[in-house]
């Protein structure tokens, strides 16, 4: 299943400064948007958000980017996913 992620910043152009899943900005913990997630500079299709945070890494001039934990097969389909992670597997609709 390929889900949306999307980059933000607070001007035009500008630095990133937030990365959500979906096309909405992100929000704070109190559920408001965050105020410097303004303009949305790049959208990435990918199967889980490991694999988004990989692409966001690279476009970013990160290291690798080290999933939370360690993969296991996924229990619908047997794809490798990251349960201690998102739990999202990208061959499947399984969320766990």
């Amino acid at each position: 299943m390929r889900r949306i992620y999307t980059a933000w910043s607070n001007t035009d152009g500008g630095e990133i400064t937030g990365f959500s899943s979906g096309e909405d900005r992100p929000k704070a913990n109190n559920g408001e948007p965050i105020w410097d997630c303004v303009f949305p500079v790049w959208r990435v299709e990918a199967g889980s958000h490991e694999e988004a945070m990989a692409i966001y890494n690279i476009r970013r001039g990160f290291g690798p980017y080290k999933p939370l934990g360690e993969s296991a097969p996924c229990p619908e389909c047997g794809a490798p996913y990251y349960p201690e992670g998102s739990a999202q597997c990208w061959n499947c609709d399984h969320e766990g």
